[in-house]
């Protein structure tokens, strides 16, 4: 991996952390990485049990889809892609990160007795 190339992951992973930590109100640090060992998270939270990988790259190509979801919400609707390839049976879940608590404690009320 060349140096322009790891300057800008080094970038995007902090980044990555403030957004995490403003968001999600955690604390969140680009993990220090010496040799890049499989496993290690690119970012160190105190959220217990989640495990942070970032990507940057010039175009992913869901993020149309995301337009496409916020194209289509009604207002204060939060829009949510879900994704999943074929031959595989789980989706995973595309959705803004300003928007993660919001959808949570949505989530969460559903369980509540009205």
């Amino acid at each position: 991996m060349g140096s322009l190339s790891r300057q800008k992951g080094k970038r995007i992973e902090r980044e990555a952390a403030k957004a995490v930590s403003s968001a999600l109100l955690c604390e969140a640090r680009r993990s220090v990485q010496f040799c890049g060992k499989a496993g290690d998270a690119d970012l160190t939270t105190t959220l217990e049990g989640v495990h942070f990988e970032v990507k940057a790259r010039a175009s992913h190509g869901c993020l149309r889809f995301m337009e496409q979801a916020e194209e289509d919400a009604r207002d204060g609707e939060i829009p949510v892609v879900l994704l999943r390839e074929d031959g595989d049976t789980r989706f995973f879940v595309l959705v803004d990160l300003e928007q993660v608590r919001t959808l949570a404690a949505k989530i969460a009320r559903i369980g509540e007795i009205p």
